[in-house]
């Protein structure tokens, strides 16, 4: 509909631009087509107006900021999961049998591009810039999804070691959270994004703090401590 709207109104404001040439020549009335014109050029903005792109992940105004893997970055592969947020065209994802087994038998993750069961989409980054430790990774979304309905799953397919700190910049909520385990306790604290810490790790989890959680990791419910 906004195409054809757009395609009479310059179709038609052509049409109507030859229309007034004549009318000057023969020197008839010249107000039928400036009539014509002016609506022409009110179909033409209606369409243009209305007319959307194809909906994608990300969203536009935050696609430039969430840089992709390189193309020689391999991609772990394994059977698409359906998720709801992209159900004809899901990525690939890591199939782990056990996420929550032990260090030794678990493959380093590598960049890429992930799914979570709750359909949460990832792109995720296996180093961070300025990191002395080499623990550090980085992952971005667009995903509504608060951190405490997605930072169990999000530990059980995306942690190689529990050794490491997770940054997860979120670009619709414009938050970081940061996600570190120890023992069975898995903590998840959610900062302010701060523009370009996703890039260097001197300034991520700069920005103010706006909630802190503890998980039970057997139980998925906030951790209570006990006297």
């Amino acid at each position: 509909m906004p195409i054809f709207l757009g395609m009479i109104g310059m179709f038609g404001f052509v049409g109507c631009l030859i229309w007034f040439i004549i009318c000057t020549v023969r020197y008839d009335s010249k107000k039928p087509p400036l009539i014509g014109m002016l609506v022409c050029l009110i179909l033409f903005f209606i369409g243009a107006a209305m007319y959307r792109p194809k909906d994608t992940n990300i969203p536009s105004e935050n696609a430039e900021n969430i840089e992709k893997p390189s193309e020689n970055v391999s991609t772990p592969s394994g059977p698409p999961l359906n998720s709801g947020e992209d159900q004809n065209n899901p990525p690939e994802v890591l199939d782990l049998e056990d996420p929550i087994s032990s260090d030794e038998n678990k493959e380093s993750i590598q960049s890429g591009t992930y799914t979570l069961p709750c359909g949460m989409q990832l792109l995720f980054y296996d180093s961070v810039r300025n990191d002395v430790t080499g623990n550090w990774r980085r992952a971005g979304t667009s995903s509504s999804l608060v951190p405490a309905d997605y930072a169990i799953e999000y530990y059980e397919m995306m942690f190689s070691s529990e050794d490491e700190i997770h940054a997860v910049w979120n670009a619709t909520l414009n938050t970081t959270t940061k996600i570190s385990v120890s023992g069975n306790l898995l903590f998840v604290d959610t900062f302010e994004y701060v523009d370009g810490e996703e890039h260097d790790a001197k300034i991520m989890f700069s920005g103010i703090l706006l909630d802190s959680q503890i998980l039970d990791l057997e139980t998925g419910e906030p951790f209570e401590e006990t006297n």
